[in-house]
């Protein structure tokens, strides 16, 4: 098991020589801290923080010598208010005490309200220090070693997290060292920042007086996304990753491979107002109607139609405007229409074989349900974006990247078929 490098670590410690000594320790080692000593209420973090991994957790803060009951509500209270566990994910809780009645009063306020470690190690501090009596490091990583057992897996994911803060910080000390750093430095950045955005967003778009400076900013940051992405890539390859046991294959239920698809290809949007590629906006069951029926004769068996039209089929429009095009606010949005479906009509079952849509998306959970997405080639528009802002209709979803380039490819396919004039 790895510490993570990322910040994602809290010290949590009423002891200020106690708490900084182990934060000093973790510091050495390149590993960053969060320091709360539990107590003082201005001392804590204004909203619970998010993505914490590791907790190393005094379990009498301020309650020296009082009942079992108040000790172990304290450190429970404290806990929820420094770690958000509004959504349960997995982190790992050192426990500084050798009481198990404390411990197990602890984890069972936290499992009441779903928020307890995924494993806890019930120490003494004295159990993490050398003979020096400072905090050893490696002795922290070997008990946690000896803890995790068949936690290594989650090796997996710290690494990975390391790994993308270590190419996030190549990135800005590559960026932040072409030039001399001197009375220029400032302005030199920026000039380095506008030709980034000139590159995506094109020459002709960054001399428009109506692109403010936040969208010439939006624009450098998509500039760098392409090589952080490839830096990210090199180092999986060339790095010596952690031993994380025999990765073998176990069985995966469709209720979870349905929620790996949907993280790994639709997101919910986070601006709506924004017109971006992979918007994807899902009318209502009344609209459309017409629409709906011409692509479910068109791709469906036609023994299935009725079926499938019960079901009351949803119509689709998925933005697959080039990216470019927006970066150079060409003003217009490509909209290829489709239909969802509820989960079961997937496959050959139900629909012909054809080569006029695109039906390679896996099923991904809209709205709280399950749902098949098709596309038909063949109804496909451009708007204006004055038409689409006009429309009452907001994409509160969109598809990621890589499967919306999958289905523009598709798409373009289709479009550049030339077809063969022979005479037989």
């Amino acid at each position: 098991m790895i510490l993570p490098t990322n910040g994602r670590v809290v010290v949590i410690d009423d002891d200020q020589k106690e708490g900084l000594a182990l934060v000093k320790a973790l510091s050495r080692n390149n590993i960053s801290v969060k320091y709360f000593d539990g107590i003082s209420v201005e001392d804590m973090p204004t909203t619970p923080l998010k993505d914490v991994r590791i907790v190393f957790l005094d379990m009498i803060l301020g309650t020296e010598g009082q009942k079992l009951t108040t000790q172990a509500a304290k450190a429970a209270i404290v806990l929820r208010k420094v770690v958000d566990t509004s959504k349960r994910v997995p982190y790992i809780m050192f426990a500084w005490t050798k009481d198990e009645r404390l411990i197990g009063r602890v984890i069972k306020y936290l499992k009441d309200r779903n928020s307890e470690p995924i494993m806890y190690l019930d120490l003494e501090k004295s159990e993490c220090k050398n003979n020096d009596g400072d905090y050893d490091v490696t002795a922290i990583e070997n008990k946690l070693n000896e803890k995790c057992g068949d936690f290594k897996s989650l090796t997996a994911f710290l690494s990975w997290e390391n790994l993308v803060n270590n190419c996030a910080g190549e990135i800005y000390k590559d960026f932040t060292t072409f030039y001399q750093i001197d009375a220029q430095w400032d302005s030199n950045l920026k000039g380095i920042i506008y030709r980034l955005a000139a590159a995506f967003a094109g020459k002709d778009r960054m001399k428009d007086p109506s692109m403010t400076d936040s969208e010439k900013l939006r624009n450098a940051m998509f500039g760098i996304n392409g090589v952080f992405i490839d830096t990210l890539e090199s180092s999986i390859q060339r790095d010596n990753l952690v031993e994380v046991g025999t990765i073998t294959e176990a069985s995966v239920n469709n209720k979870v491979k349905i929620k790996i698809n949907t993280n790994m290809h639709l997101c919910e949007h986070s601006n709506t107002a924004l017109n971006q590629t992979g918007n994807l906006y899902v009318h209502n069951l009344r609209s459309g109607k017409r629409i709906i029926k011409e692509i479910v004769s068109r791709n469906a068996k036609k023994e299935k139609i009725d079926e499938i039209m019960k079901s009351k089929p949803k119509l689709l429009e998925l933005d697959i405007t080039p990216r470019c095009d927006y970066a150079q606010d060409k003003g217009y949005v490509r909209l290829l229409s489709g239909i969802m479906l509820p989960d079961k009509f997937i496959g050959g079952t139900y629909f012909k074989a054809n080569k006029f849509s695109y039906r390679d998306c896996p099923v991904m959970t809209i709205n709280k349900e399950d749902h098949y997405l098709l596309f038909d080639y063949r109804l496909f528009s451009s708007l204006t974006t004055a038409e689409i802002k006009k429309r009452s209709i907001e994409p509160k979803y969109r598809i990621r990247h890589e499967l919306v380039v999958d289905i523009q490819a598709s798409f373009s396919n289709h479009v550049n078929r030339f077809g063969v004039t022979c005479v037989d």
